[in-house]
């Protein structure tokens, strides 16, 4: 019995191998006529090789930056449209269009171009060596892009020295923060400042140092950061060692930033806005209870759930439960509060006065 059943299992295994063999046969045979046919797309001819004799073998480099710009976004449209089919009339096309426009970039760079040396390393950055209509990249292209990014770092470019942030190893990101400050790039003394404020790991390795945070930031809004301007005011509205708390001065640098907000860094990182309960709270402790008012209602306008218990516990002497009271016996005014503008009508401060 069992002898039978151990027959069976074997007669079994080679029929299941059998078909596992012909199965392959048959998928290897399809895809190769596929191919044959074309309706597979396969490489024109692998990733595109650095010209010995340079970049400035596909252009004189005279073209402006608009040019280069223009040729790399139609490469790109091109690349969108043309997706994964064979095309290989319109992958030439996007060849060229990448050659010029990397060939500008390249030219502009060794004028010493600090827009030119960002664009160039960004070029360098973002090809795929497995693709055959990526931009060219010579043997140590991470080298020659991280040359290029300080440069135009030192220089005061805020995107190059946020891209070469990302891409330099966790070891040297602090002395290079430290090296771009010190030449005047406003994004890395708001870097650094950040850093100091962070300290430890989260700073780059960079010591805590309240004072020099404040030194840094100082300099950094002084030259157009929001972002600084917005940190420096958080900064001297909680106070912190070394530093003294300065409610008013926290207010005359927070107040631009709400009616217009800083816009986001490029490539992420940190960054700092103002939220109206930040400089309601600001108010209250200054005794301006009505401009305190006026941003708790933004903020519940923006959806600060908390706002009227922040209301009540900071300033009650402003504070009317009436005011948010919502139902169909209040006046017009109040139930407009739904819509946004629940403080402020005249019908409102009728019923608050009675």
């Amino acid at each position: 019995m069992v002898q039978d059943l151990l027959g069976k299992e074997r007669k079994y295994l080679r029929t299941f191998k059998w078909a596992g063999f012909a199965g392959r046969s048959t998928v290897l045979a399809v895809t190769a006529a596929f191919v044959f046919a074309g309706c597979i797309r396969m490489p024109l001819s692998g990733p595109q090789k650095w010209p010995a004799g340079g970049i400035g073998e596909f252009c004189a480099g005279d073209e402006p930056l608009s040019a280069a710009r223009e040729a790399a976004g139609k490469a790109s449209r091109l690349k969108r449209e043309v997706g994964n089919r064979h095309a290989p009339d319109k992958r030439r096309k996007i060849r060229e269009l990448r050659d010029t426009a990397q060939c500008i970039f390249a030219a502009h760079a060794e004028r010493g171009d600090t827009e030119g040396r960002y664009l160039f390393a960004i070029t360098l950055l973002s090809s795929n060596p497995r693709s055959s209509t990526a931009f060219r990249r010579p043997p140590n292209a991470k080298q020659v892009a991280l040359r290029q990014l300080r440069q135009a770092g030192l220089q005061g470019h805020g995107r190059a020295f946020i891209t070469a942030l990302k891409v330099l190893p966790s070891k040297t990101k602090g002395q290079w923060i430290r090296e771009a400050a010190k030449a005047g790039n406003v994004e890395a003394q708001y870097e650094l400042g950040v850093a100091h404020l962070k300290g430890g790991p989260f700073g780059y390795g960079i010591r805590r140092d309240a004072k020099e945070a404040e030194r840094w930031l100082t300099m950094a809004a002084e030259r157009g950061s929001g972002h600084a301007a917005a940190a420096l005011g958080s900064l001297y509205g909680t106070g912190a060692p070394g530093v003294a708390r300065d409610k008013r001065r926290a207010i005359r640098l927070l107040e631009p930033l709400l009616e217009n907000p800083p816009k986001a860094r490029h490539g992420g990182g940190p960054f700092h806005t103002v939220h109206p309960t930040q400089l309601a709270r600001l108010y209250c402790a200054v005794s301006q209870k009505d401009k305190a008012l006026v941003m708790y209602q933004r903020a519940h306008n923006v959806g600060e759930s908390k706002a009227r218990e922040i209301m009540k516990r900071k300033c009650p002497q402003k504070f009317r439960p009436r005011s948010f009271v919502d139902s169909t016996s209040a006046p017009a005014g109040l139930r407009a509060r739904r819509r946004g503008n629940w403080l402020g009508s005249r019908h409102d401060r009728q019923y608050q006065s009675g």
